[in-house]
């Protein structure tokens, strides 16, 4: 895999062929109570990478989800961090009782491994 970005852009194809899809699927979901979220990578540079975003919250619908992943993916498009359960982006050191780490860096080595 390369480590520089590719540059591509399908903003023109998204608009054109992905975008009104994504309204037909978006009126399904409205009708039936579905919520969606939808994230696109529509081009990228070497410095920047654009999305496009689509959605229906459950809010939106008046639905109250056990399990609501909207807000967490929403978070991620406003640029907030994600991090795997038991991480502590900002520890130093290593947790003495179970012997994990605690750094992230050192979590997702240990996952691409």
């Amino acid at each position: 895999m390369s480590s520089i970005p590719d540059k591509y852009n399908a903003e023109s194809v998204y608009t054109k062929q992905i975008e009104p899809l994504i309204k037909q699927i978006e009126n399904i979901c409205l009708t039936n109570r579905i919520p969606v979220f939808f994230s696109a990578a529509v081009s990228g540079t070497e410095k920047k990478t654009v999305y496009k975003h689509s959605g229906i919250s459950p809010e939106t619908l008046g639905l109250v989800l056990a399990d609501n992943m909207f807000s967490k993916h929403l978070a991620v498009v406003c640029g907030c961090g994600v991090y795997p359960p038991g991480v502590d982006p900002f520890a130093d050191e290593e947790i003495e009782q179970t012997g994990n780490s605690t750094r992230l860096s050192d979590r997702l080595n240990e996952d691409s491994n």
